[in-house]
């Protein structure tokens, strides 16, 4: 069975979302995975909230500048977004993202390769990544999700490593911690 990674889009605001995910991470002993945005690093409170991701042993990583579809763009438009929020996020934290997850995952799907998202990425040194398992939670609470998440994360177990996408939302942050403990009584492990 493959490990569970716990990725979080967009935030840093709410900043009060943020501190509660962070705390429940904390006190699971979880480092996961945060995909920001720079238009949302606009005060000292959103950078240093990021700084407290960083700081905290969590990867900060790119979610493009304003998260607008990178594959609707153009070349130089793409390299906008992406360079201006690997600038912010080496700002705040000290180093650059090595990773980059365009808003919706547009242009990154296997079959649907965007040539522009492709090449900025690669100008950036930075590996375009997906997720394998959708908690919809910017849909909807996922408190009465539990079982379809479940069930989607062991349909994956045959992954090396199975990313779990969330969102640095309110109602994330109330069911995150019932999420981590439904994942462990099953037995998977966080890598």
């Amino acid at each position: 069975m493959g490990k569970l990674r716990l990725s979080f889009d967009d935030g840093p605001q709410p900043t009060d979302a943020l501190t509660k995910i962070l705390t429940i991470l904390a006190d699971h002993s979880i480092i996961a995975d945060f995909y920001v945005n720079g238009i949302e690093m606009g005060s000292a409170e959103t950078k240093a909230a990021v700084r407290k991701i960083h700081d905290k042993g969590h990867q900060v990583e790119n979610h493009a500048w304003s998260h607008k579809r990178l594959d609707t763009m153009s070349l130089e438009e793409v390299r906008n977004e992406v360079g201006r929020n690997q600038d912010v996020i080496q700002e705040v934290t000290g180093r650059f993202p090595t990773r980059l997850r365009p808003p919706y995952g547009a242009g990154t799907y296997p079959k649907l390769l965007d040539t522009e998202v492709v090449q900025v990425a690669k100008e950036f040194n930075l590996t375009l990544t997906l997720w394998q398992v959708d908690t919809l939670d910017w849909k909807s609470p996922i408190s009465g999700k539990y079982d379809k998440i479940l069930s989607d994360v062991k349909a994956k177990q045959h992954l090396e490593l199975t990313d779990i996408l969330m969102h640095v939302l309110h109602n994330m942050a109330n069911g995150l911690n019932t999420l981590i403990e439904k994942l462990k009584e099953n037995d998977y492990e966080f890598g």
